[in-house]
């Protein structure tokens, strides 16, 4: 048996994934950048921070195409978003930061080195990819949407990182319109399995992870 499955492990959510580090003996390199930490091993005693976020979106994002250069509209300022941006700026992207709070949106901008507008704006913007990295059209905010459905274009990529429910209505106003949607449960699997290799030190299936989230949500695939 690998010595890490001896190990105790939590997983970090919506909103404590930036509050959780000033309890934490060390964060690995990427969720210090990050500031964000959805996942925890206890190694030698010492709890140790690691994000998994960043891998599991831009894997999701990929599998529709090259990121390089692509304009990104980025909906929120929490934990989940700061991976997210993260992630783009690596990757080449041009990211433009929405959030409802200006004081969040203002100190994540600086960070990314992005622009950031109010939401009252967004009905001005165009671009390639659409990420709702917000709460917003989760219970009991579901059925809720952020943005007029009109920036919304035929061949637009639009994902949103919520799961429940699996399609919000962000993602059916953009099928409608011919979009190119990501629901949330593609992310979640994927920063999960990266999870899963943390705790454990095995790769587990991503397959079979989806499958399983697939049964627990009672949606078919």
């Amino acid at each position: 048996m690998n010595q890490r499955t001896r190990h105790s492990w939590v997983s970090v959510t919506i909103p404590f994934k930036t509050e959780v580090i000033p309890f934490l003996d060390g964060v690995d390199e990427v969720a210090w950048k990050i500031k964000a930490v959805n996942t925890i091993v206890k190694e030698s005693g010492r709890m140790i921070g690691h994000n998994t976020d960043l891998h599991g979106a831009l894997d999701a994002l990929e599998e529709k195409g090259d990121l390089k250069d692509k304009r990104v509209i980025l909906l929120g300022a929490g934990g989940a978003a700061r991976a997210i941006g993260f992630g783009l700026k690596k990757k080449g992207c041009q990211v433009i930061l929405f959030n409802r709070s200006q004081n969040r949106a203002q100190i994540l901008a600086e960070e990314l080195g992005c622009v950031y507008h109010p939401l009252s704006c967004l009905e001005e913007m165009n671009g390639d990819i659409l990420i709702n990295a917000t709460s917003v059209g989760m219970c009991p905010l579901d059925g809720e949407i952020l943005i007029p459905k009109e920036i919304l274009k035929e061949g637009m990529v639009v994902m949103d990182i919520v799961y429940r429910p699996l399609q919000t209505k962000l993602l059916q106003e953009a099928e409608e319109r011919g979009c190119l949607t990501i629901n949330g449960l593609e992310m979640l699997a994927r920063q999960g399995a990266a999870q899963v290799e943390i705790w454990t030190g095995k790769k587990p299936g991503l397959s079979e992870i989806k499958e399983d989230l697939y049964r627990s949500l009672g949606t078919e695939r």
